[in-house]
């Protein structure tokens, strides 16, 4: 009769007690991490959506009252400094034409990463999209401060 003896579990040693301790804490950061990375990302793309519509509002919206203000109240007949509407208009379809490339070259970016498995390539057309958007500012911004120069000058002109 051979009677086996149970052994006891082994105990488990401080070391091991903390580095399980430890291991639990990094599993919670790294998923609190997670999240807030996917909020900020989602953040991210709410805001460029956001900036894409504020600028074709911007744009479009700017050329529209332009040229019903130059039509109703001013008689472009009678106004001087015409460069400044024209490159106020030139600047605010160049605002819109700029926008529709920013989405051409964001959905081009998106399909090579998607084909190619290539962030690097797909950072270098992020880029390209970026610039086009901060063009699209600068177009809006100097549209709208040539239709101002515009008005301000011909209103000088005609109070005189």
């Amino acid at each position: 009769m051979s009677e086996e003896i149970a052994t006891p579990p082994p105990i488990a040693s401080d070391e091991a007690v903390a580095h399980a301790a430890a291991w639990e804490k990094y599993q919670e950061e790294l998923e609190q991490f997670k999240r807030e990375t996917l909020a900020a990302l989602e953040n991210r793309k709410s805001s460029e959506q956001e900036y894409d519509k504020l600028i074709v509002y911007l744009a479009g919206g700017g050329l529209v009252l332009t040229i019903g203000f130059v039509k109703d109240l001013l008689q472009l007949s009678k106004s001087n400094y015409l460069g400044w509407l024209l490159a106020c208009w030139a600047l605010f379809a160049l605002c819109l034409l700029t926008n529709l490339l920013s989405h051409y070259l964001a959905k081009q970016a998106f399909d090579s990463y998607l084909r190619e498995d290539a962030a690097k390539l797909l950072h270098r057309k992020r880029q390209r999209v970026e610039i086009a958007n901060v063009i699209c500012f600068a177009f809006v911004a100097g549209g709208t401060l040539a239709f101002v120069a515009f008005v301000f000058l011909n209103l000088l002109r005609h109070a005189r």
